[in-house]
């Protein structure tokens, strides 16, 4: 028997899968399949069951790099999540800083 959590949301890895095989094979029939999975929810946090933010991530290489406009909302998304997740952190109090005094934040 195998168990599965409740809360393991099956379509997310899906998708984690389908974007490295997007970027392993160049084969586009990926992307229409993640398109179909919810590619356009928007990423609030990155988990081991929570791989979206990781996914848009992995996606915006592909606009940032190839200069492929068929990726740029995933380019967006990424932009936003790390945008909010790093100005969310009050730099001078996190532990990186207390070890390392002289890390300035640019």
């Amino acid at each position: 028997m195998v168990f599965w959590p409740n809360n393991l949301d099956l379509g997310i890895e899906l998708f984690w899968g389908a974007a490295w095989l997007l970027r392993a094979t160049n084969d586009i029939s990926y992307l229409k399949f993640i398109n179909t999975l919810g590619a356009n929810d928007v990423p609030d946090l990155f988990s081991w069951d929570n791989k979206y933010a990781g996914c848009a991530c992995s996606m915006a290489r592909r606009s940032l790099v190839g200069n492929d406009n068929r990726f740029d909302s995933f380019r967006q998304h990424a932009k936003d999540f790390v945008c909010v997740n790093t100005t969310q952190l009050t730099l001078y109090k996190h532990p990186i800083y207390k070890r390392r005094p002289n890390l300035q934040a640019t």
